[in-house]
C-alpha cells in the first residue's frame, strides 16, 4: 500500500469514528429522564452553537422536550428537533437565545410559554402535525418578522404571538 491510499484510508477511519461519535457527544450534555421506555429532554449544560438532539438515546425513543428543559439557556442558536418527539412542554425554550428553531413533523403539541421571551427567533415554521399552539407560546418574540403555522393546528391559545412587534405575516 503506497503512502497516499494509506493516509486516505486513514481519513475515512477518522470520518466515520467522528460521524459514529458526533451524536454521542450532544447526548453528553442533555439531562433526560425515562420513562415508559421513552425518553423525555430535562435540560442541557456546556452545549454551544448548533444542537441536533437526537431521535434515540440509549436505543430509546426521544418523545418529548420537557418543563423548563432549556429555560434561559443562551448558549445555543440553532436546535433541530426530531420527528421522534411530540410534544414540546411548557416553558421549554422560554427565554432561550435560539436564532434558528427545526420542529419535527412529529409534533403535536406546542406548550404554554414553550418559546416565550425568545427574543433572538427569526422565524418559526409548525408543521401540519401540531394541533394545538399554546397560550403565550411565542410571546414577546420581537425579532420574528413571519410564522408559518401548519394545517392541522385547530387550537391556538390566548396571546401566542402577543407581543411579537416585528411580526409582519402569518402564513397557513
Amino acid at each position: 500500500m503506497n503512502r497516499l491510499s494509506s493516509m486516505s484510508m486513514r481519513n475515512g477511519i477518522l470520518i466515520a469514528a467522528l460521524v459514529w461519535v458526533l451524536p454521542s457527544v450532544a447526548q453528553a450534555y442533555l439531562n433526560y429522564t425515562v420513562t415508559n421506555g421513552t425518553v423525555t429532554i430535562t435540560g442541557c449544560s456546556g452545549l454551544t452553537g448548533q444542537l441536533t438532539i437526537p431521535d434515540t438515546i440509549a436505543g430509546l425513543p426521544v418523545t418529548s422536550i420537557g418543563f423548563h428543559a432549556f429555560y434561559n439557556y443562551t448558549g445555543l442558536t440553532t436546535i433541530r428537533i426530531p420527528n421522534s418527539v411530540t410534544s414540546i412542554g411548557n416553558s421549554a425554550f422560554e427565554r432561550c437565545s435560539v436564532r434558528n428553531i427545526t420542529i419535527g413533523n412529529g409534533v403535536t403539541n406546542i406548550g404554554n410559554y414553550a418559546f416565550q421571551f425568545c427574543h433572538s427567533l427569526t422565524s418559526v415554521m409548525v408543521p401540519n402535525s401540531v394541533t394545538s399552539i399554546g397560550s403565550y407560546a411565542f410571546y414577546h418574540c420581537t425579532n420574528m418578522p413571519n410564522v408559518t403555522i401548519g394545517t392541522g393546528v385547530t387550537t391556538i391559545g390566548n396571546n401566542a404571538f402577543g407581543r411579537c412587534y416585528s411580526l409582519k405575516g402569518v402564513f397557513f
